[in-house]
C-alpha cells in the first residue's frame, strides 16, 4: 500500500474479490465514463489548499461567461445500508453549443445533521465562488434548505452567511422569510418521470463528451507530486489532495453498478445492486440536468 502505484480500487478488486464495473443490465458503460476522465487538475476548498504553498490548487478566477455550481444529494443516516450525502462542484464553461461541465471537486459525508450539511454547502459555495446551488430538497433535504434560508454563523470559520432562496419553486421560495434573499437554490424533488429525464440526460452528456471528470488516481500521482509542499505533508493530510480523484472513481463505480428497467409508462428506473449506493451519481446527475436547463434558458 505504500508503493507509488498503489490503487485502492484495484486492491479491493484483486485482494477482496469485490466486483467493480458494468454488467449486461447496466444503464451506463465503462467506456462512457472512462473517456471523459480527462481533467488533470482538481481544485480544493480553503482548508485543503491552505495546507500547501501553491496557489495553483486554489480555485482559479472565472473565465468570461463561466458559471459555477455546487450540487448536493442529501442524507442524514449513516451506515452501510444508508445513503451518504454527496457534494459536487463544477465549472460550466461556455461553448458554441452550450456548457461543458468540468467536475473539479467532490466529497461525501455520512450521518451529519442538516445544519452541518448546510454549513458545508455554504463553505463550498463561497470557496469556489459558486453562482448556484443544486439541492435535493426531498425528505431530509428540506431541512438543509431551510437552514440555507436563514442567517447562520459558521462555527469553524466564524463567517456569517446571509439567507439564500429558491429559484424554481415558489412554495419553497415562500419558506424563506427574507424577500430580498438571492434566489440561487435550484430545487430537485425527484419523481419517476424526472428521474428518468435526469438519467437519460446524463447518459447523453457522457456520450457527447461534455462532462469532464478528473483523471484516474495513477495519473494523478505525478500531478500531486508537482504541488509545492505536498510531499512534505503527513499521509493523513496528503489524502485530502487525492480525494477528488478517489471520489470520482467511487462515483464511476456507483454509476456502472446501476441497473435499469423501463416502466409501463416508458420511464427509466435506475436501481442499486445489493448494498451499493448512488448518492454520488445523484449529485453529479442533478448538476448535469441543471446545466442543461441553463443551456435552454441562456441560449
Amino acid at each position: 500500500m505504500a508503493e507509488r502505484t498503489f490503487s485502492e480500487i484495484k486492491f479491493l478488486m484483486e485482494m477482496e474479490a469485490l466486483f467493480f464495473g458494468s454488467n449486461m443490465n447496466s444503464y451506463f458503460t465503462f467506456e462512457e465514463i472512462h473517456k471523459n476522465r480527462t481533467l488533470t487538475k482538481a481544485y480544493y476548498p480553503r482548508e485543503v489548499y491552505e495546507l500547501v504553498n501553491d496557489k495553483t490548487v486554489a480555485p482559479p478566477k472565472k473565465e468570461p461567461d463561466e458559471i459555477r455550481v455546487v450540487s448536493a444529494d442529501i442524507a442524514t443516516m449513516s451506515g452501510s445500508e444508508n445513503d451518504a450525502s454527496a457534494f459536487t462542484v463544477a465549472r460550466l464553461i461556455r461553448t458554441n453549443s452550450g456548457y461543458d461541465r468540468h467536475i473539479i471537486y467532490s466529497e461525501a459525508l455520512e450521518g451529519a445533521h442538516t445544519s452541518i450539511q448546510a454549513n458545508r454547502i455554504r463553505q463550498l459555495y463561497d470557496d469556489f465562488n459558486c453562482d448556484y446551488i443544486v439541492l435535493d430538497t426531498f425528505n431530509s433535504g428540506i431541512g438543509v434548505y431551510d437552514r440555507l434560508t436563514e442567517h447562520t454563523t459558521d462555527p469553524q470559520r466564524g463567517t456569517e452567511y446571509t439567507p439564500l432562496s429558491c429559484m424554481n419553486d415558489d412554495r419553497l421560495a415562500q419558506r424563506c422569510v427574507f424577500p430580498n434573499a438571492p434566489k440561487v437554490v435550484y430545487s430537485v424533488r425527484a419523481s419517476g418521470q424526472l428521474n428518468s429525464e435526469i438519467a437519460s440526460n446524463f447518459k447523453d452528456s457522457l456520450r457527447r463528451g461534455i462532462i469532464k471528470l478528473p483523471v484516474i488516481e495513477d495519473e494523478a500521482k505525478d500531478i500531486l507530486d508537482g504541488i509545492k509542499g505536498y510531499n512534505s505533508l503527513p499521509p493523513e493530510l496528503k489524502v485530502n489532495f487525492r480525494l477528488p480523484y478517489i471520489q470520482t472513481t467511487l462515483m464511476a463505480n456507483e454509476i456502472l453498478n446501476l441497473e435499469f428497467e423501463v416502466s409501463d409508462s416508458g420511464n427509466i428506473k435506475l436501481k442499486e445492486v445489493g448494498g451499493a449506493r448512488k448518492d454520488r451519481y445523484s449529485s453529479v446527475s442533478y448538476l448535469n440536468y441543471f446545466a442543461s436547463e441553463l443551456e435552454v434558458k441562456n441560449r
